[in-house]
């Protein structure tokens, strides 16, 4: 439950007492946010890999990027899930 302790301090969660815990709704500003804060992480994880990766495994993703998109992972799902607008849930705490 630590994970859970955690996300309720930082305002992610809400504790519901003998329940389990409640996903909040998030403003448009805060899922703004969130997604800023997301892009510039990224950024930054893309160059340190870059920095960090051996000749084989950028020949390995220079040779998947190549790759017709037939065969590629079918990632349209994603914008469609993304649209859905943020529902609030009720998740129970396990044991």
């Amino acid at each position: 439950m630590k994970l859970g302790n955690r996300l309720h301090h930082e305002g992610l969660l809400e504790v519901l007492p003998r329940h389990g815990y409640l996903i909040p709704e998030m403003s448009f500003h805060a899922v703004r946010d969130l997604f800023e804060a997301r892009i510039l992480m990224e950024g930054i994880i893309a160059e340190l890999a870059a920095l960090r990766s051996s000749a084989a495994e950028v020949k390995t993703l220079a040779s998947l990027a190549a790759a017709p998109a037939l065969t590629r992972p079918d990632t349209s799902g994603f914008a469609n899930a993304s649209s859905k607008p943020i529902r609030s849930s009720t998740f129970s705490s396990p044991g």
